[in-house]
């Protein structure tokens, strides 16, 4: 038996692709800011625990 493609087009499947992607773009940019978050709280702990300078 032979392999046999069909395509099939469901209704409104672009509508859906577009919410996936706009989605994913969505993550992307909580995650960057996630990351901005991290960082921004590392650097705080730094300043925090670094010993005052002498003036």
């Amino acid at each position: 038996m032979e392999n046999v493609r069909v395509k099939v087009e469901i209704p409104g499947i672009e509508k859906v692709e577009e919410l996936i992607k706009k989605h994913y773009e969505i993550l992307e940019e909580m995650q960057e800011n996630l990351n901005q978050i991290h960082y921004t709280r590392l650097d705080l702990e730094l300043k925090i625990n670094q010993p005052p300078e002498n003036n």
